[in-house]
């Protein structure tokens, strides 16, 4: 039997960027794969963008129902309960697939319990046009054989992987699901959770994937009110809960909370004395921080890509 690969894509007026998206998941070369596109609302051109791709039987148009929770949280749950791939993919409607991530991804895959993940690159606009460029030599590429050091290396150089950069087994994630009361960094809550389930996180180093930015209207809220902070603190929360008391990224987190919260709002910092009690010293900070920078400067390069060289 050949893998299938669950695509989940939500969407909420992006009608002016999810057909590229989508053409990304089109062109894949393994092509045993659904997308599922889950609307949360919205009011743009969106049912218009694809129309042409429902063509395609392998793509399936959802709308939330009005009785459902708003957000990308909910779209994403209400995508996995649909799905019925051996793989998840998650993929925001303004991001880009390298043609060969699935079939590349899926030849190293080793068991049920193995993440993938691949290295990843941006798409800014910039003088009238996109510019794209594709990350090398980053620490997070490698592979993992103990979850937690994936955590460990986010914190000690201060990177991320994007969501889109890994292919989850379904069984994997089970019955677990996205925390729909989050409107901020529930990929964060959602992922560190997935993977302290896995066994191992593979690297694949032959594709990429692409991450928009500037495109606005994201799904997940940005930090721009009291009630958005709030929800950031709360993810951290949990995610401490997850990862474990005094875990390094979650200091670096509470740090770098502290700094913005104490200029916007500072009556947060008096709510929540006992969160921000251990978060780590303004100097240490700043040192990690440094040191991450330098050693970016001589490692990690940004190369500049065509267009040719995704499709």
């Amino acid at each position: 039997m050949i893998t299938k690969v669950s695509v989940i894509i939500p969407t909420l007026n992006r009608g002016h960027t999810l057909g590229k998206t989508l053409a990304s998941v089109q062109r894949q070369t393994h092509q045993n794969w659904e997308c599922l596109i889950i609307d949360d609302g919205s009011t743009d051109d969106t049912e218009n963008t694809i129309q042409r791709f429902l063509n395609d039987e392998r793509f399936k148009f959802i709308k939330r129902k009005n009785s459902q929770i708003r957000g990308a949280a909910s779209c994403r749950n209400i995508g996995l309960e649909l799905a019925t791939g051996d793989f998840i993919q998650f993929l925001d409607s303004d991001d880009i697939l390298e043609k060969h991530k699935f079939q590349r991804q899926l030849a190293i895959s080793s068991s049920n319990s193995t993440i993938l993940t691949s290295k990843w690159g941006k798409i800014v606009f910039k003088n009238g046009g996109e510019q794209i460029s594709l990350y090398e030599n980053l620490p997070t590429y490698r592979n993992f054989n103990n979850p937690q050091e994936l955590f460990k290396t986010y914190a000690h150089r201060f990177c991320y992987l994007p969501i889109h950069s890994f292919l989850i087994p379904k069984k994997l994630i089970g019955s677990s699901r996205w925390n729909e009361q989050l409107t901020v960094n529930d990929d964060g809550d959602f992922m560190s959770r997935i993977v302290l389930k896995s066994d191992k996180i593979l690297f694949c180093e032959d594709t990429f994937v692409l991450y928009r930015r500037g495109a606005g209207n994201r799904l997940s809220k940005s930090l721009e009110t009291p009630k958005a902070y709030e929800k950031f603190i709360l993810s951290w929360k949990i995610m401490e809960n997850n990862l474990g008391k005094n875990h390094l990224l979650v200091r670096i987190a509470k740090r770098d909370l502290y700094k913005q919260i104490s200029s916007k709002y500072p009556e947060l910092l008096q709510n929540e004395k006992a969160f921000f009690a251990d978060a780590m010293p303004k100097w240490e900070y700043k040192l990690r921080a440094h040191l991450s920078k330098v050693i970016d400067k001589f490692q990690v390069k940004l190369i500049s890509i065509r267009e040719n060289d995704i499709v």
